[in-house]
């Protein structure tokens, strides 16, 4: 990272690039009571993933004035993901190998990003601050895949052999303005209000097509074109109030309107959308004496889809396994309770959300006529969710500090799940710890780690796994050098595994995600120039919710 400032102008820009080639192994296992038989599948799929990708940034601020800034910033990314893979499938009926797939993948997820950022900033005097922010940003996604399959008999034999061709393409583009004023009203009011408006539109262009003698056939349920069109309109202010010295107040409200219109070209009008929504928010905090603080809020939120899950596509774990985006999910609006207790450096914190049509990833649907598995992301109608949390300072020696989290859970989902009525319950803690160590004056090291307990995820169940990582680090006498030596899960115990089980939909399945690989990290660091030079100004862009949601 670089920075220069000469005189009125300060200039700024970092580069990087990192490559990564690891092993992944996904395992998945289905159970399924038809016509009494007991249908099993069970797969193991081998990847060999390689990430090629760069990220580059480079912007400037110009002082018009001693009151007025002007900013411009640049940033952009090319991301290039590389896979192989071997996937293996058995199938038993009854406990016995009736047959088994192995099947070949090669898959390439390309995405090249660029942002455009103009800002300007105006102080009209103390306390009084107006700034304004135009976006635009551009991305584009190219996601071929292509499917080797042969297909085995319970003696080994080959019986068929099978080829399917993938191809999805996503450019998306959005528009970003942004104006914000902040006033102070007096020395117990201070007000901040703005204006939004967000304009997005995406192209997502999917082909599922089989090889049928030596000719590529479209398979017309999976092939589609689709676009879409989506306009947010938001108008917010909040008014913080200093009751007396010891207490205060925030409350503010956010009104959005929104249009979501989304097209293919079979069928016009899968999304269209118009409305608007009220999101209020109100923070009290009562200072009790020098060591005890109470708090309390309340806020509405609303968490839209991705535009991942809204443009489709289609991933084959087998020939009868999808995992595919959702065109019709509908964003979730939550309704957060929280107050807090601070007793020095302890927090004691209860929150309690409501969360309706609430979107959870990869979740299980069948089709059992045509035998097949669907893993997409859905609104379940509601999730409720009450926490406890307790975080607390301990210094064991003079070398030896600790930062420690426990959380205790009760999660709950109601919904109307293909025709059946589900009411879900599940306890679950965590429990985070951070140890940092002073060996020398400069050079220390720290010990981490955590354990989650079985948790909700939509109608799954993720199974209870902990990770522990270390690391140490030395700086040299001028402090302008460090030495980072870090490990990262250091028994390979963060596998993240899962299970849902609704025998009212004949659903039993399970599986795990070994993605995360024990990592052996050295960073060295030099910090070039003069300390004393004038750093970048820090500031948000108009769209930072926005690439949230692709990101």
């Amino acid at each position: 990272m670089l920075n220069h400032h000469v005189k009125k102008i300060n200039y700024f820009g970092s580069y990087s690039y990192s490559y990564d080639n690891s092993s992944q192994l996904i395992s998945m296992y289905r159970m399924v009571n038809q016509n009494g038989a007991i249908n099993e599948t069970e797969s193991d799929s081998y990847r060999e993933p390689i990430t090629y990708f760069q990220n580059a940034r480079l912007g400037f601020d110009y002082t018009i004035s001693s009151k007025t800034t002007l900013g411009i910033l640049a940033s952009g990314y090319t991301s290039n993901w590389e896979m192989d893979a071997t996937n293996v499938i058995h199938y038993k009926k009854n406990n016995q190998i009736t047959n088994y797939i192995d099947q070949q993948v090669i898959e390439a997820n390309k995405w090249i990003h660029y942002l455009g950022n103009f800002n300007l900033q105006h102080n009209f005097k103390e306390g009084e601050v107006l700034d304004l922010n135009f976006d635009y940003l551009h991305y584009d996604d190219n996601n071929p895949s292509q499917y080797f399959i042969n297909y085995h008999d319970n003696t080994n034999q080959l019986t068929s052999k099978e080829e399917i061709k993938v191809t999805k393409k996503t450019p998306i583009n959005t528009y970003v303005g942004k104006l914000d004023f902040t006033r102070n009203l007096g020395e117990k009011f201070k007000m901040e209000s703005g204006l939004k408006m967000t304009t997005t539109s995406f192209g997502n262009d999917v082909s599922v097509a089989n090889l049928v003698n030596n000719v590529w056939t479209f398979n017309s349920d999976l092939t589609n074109h689709y676009t879409l069109s989506e306009n947010i309109s938001a108008v917010y202010s909040s008014v913080n109030y200093k009751i007396n010295p010891k207490t205060s107040m925030i409350a503010g409200v956010r009104y959005e309107y929104t249009n979501t219109v989304l097209n293919t070209v079979t069928q016009p009008g899968i999304i269209d959308r118009h409305y608007g929504k009220l999101f209020p928010t109100l923070y009290f905090s009562r200072e009790l004496n020098a060591n005890n603080t109470l708090q309390f809020s309340y806020s509405r939120r609303i968490t839209r889809p991705s535009f991942n899950e809204l443009a489709p596509f289609i991933v084959f774990q087998s020939p009868d396994t999808y995992v595919s985006g959702n065109e019709k999910l509908q964003p979730s609006l939550s309704d957060i309770f929280k107050t807090d207790y601070k007793y020095k450096s302890v927090l004691l914190s209860f929150s309690y959300s409501i969360e309706n049509d609430a979107i959870r990833r990869f979740q299980p649907s069948q089709d059992l006529v045509k035998n097949i598995l669907y893993l997409t992301s859905r609104n379940l109608d509601k999730a409720t969710t009450a926490t406890l949390l307790l975080s607390f300072p301990l210094k064991i020696t003079k070398w030896w500090t600790m930062q420690n989290n426990l959380n205790g859970i009760i999660q709950n989902v109601k919904t109307a799940y293909d025709g059946q009525n589900l009411n879900i319950n599940l306890k679950n803690f965590n429990f985070n710890s951070i140890n940092n160590f002073t060996i020398h004056k400069r050079l220390t090291a720290e010990l981490s780690g955590f354990y989650q307990s079985p948790s909700l995820w939509g109608i799954s169940k993720s199974n209870a796994f902990y990770s522990i990582s270390a690391g140490i680090q030395m700086k040299s006498k001028n402090e302008k050098n460090s030495f980072n030596l870090n490990l990262s899960d250091v028994f390979h115990t963060g596998i993240y595994s899962f299970s849902a089980n609704v025998p009212e939909l004949n659903i039993h399945n399970s599986g795990s995600l070994n993605f995360e690989p024990r990592v052996l990290r050295f960073t060295f660091s030099h910090n070039f120039g003069s300390e004393k030079v004038k750093s970048e100004r820090k500031r948000a862009t108009g769209s930072d919710e926005e690439r949230k949601r692709v990101d």
